[in-house]
């Protein structure tokens, strides 16, 4: 019995209800302070780029990309920091499309 997981193309996101949009909005705002008072909070970034993304707010996510590779890195987290920085580059990219 082949028990490899069948790849699959990536899920497209469903939208937002508009409670859904209000929460993420206000988990953002709330992260954005946190930011300010401690730049360097790599898990505080990690949650503020996923709100980003799904409030659809592509130059925020490409913002806190930068950040979170720079905090990760700080942190001595050099491997995930790398991973970080490719994703901003692609990000990057992506958005001179």
């Amino acid at each position: 019995m082949n028990t490899a997981a069948v790849p699959q193309a990536p899920s497209v996101p469903r939208p937002l209800t508009p409670q859904e949009k209000r929460q993420l909005e206000a988990t953002a705002e709330t992260f954005e302070g946190l930011v300010k008072q401690i730049p360097n909070d790599y898990q505080a970034l990690e949650i503020l780029k996923e709100a980003y993304e799904r409030l659809g707010r592509p130059e925020d996510v490409l913002r806190v990309s930068k950040q979170l590779a720079a905090a990760l890195e700080e942190n001595g987290m050099s491997e995930a920091a790398l991973a970080e920085y490719r994703v901003f580059r692609l990000l990057q990219q992506q958005a001179r499309m």
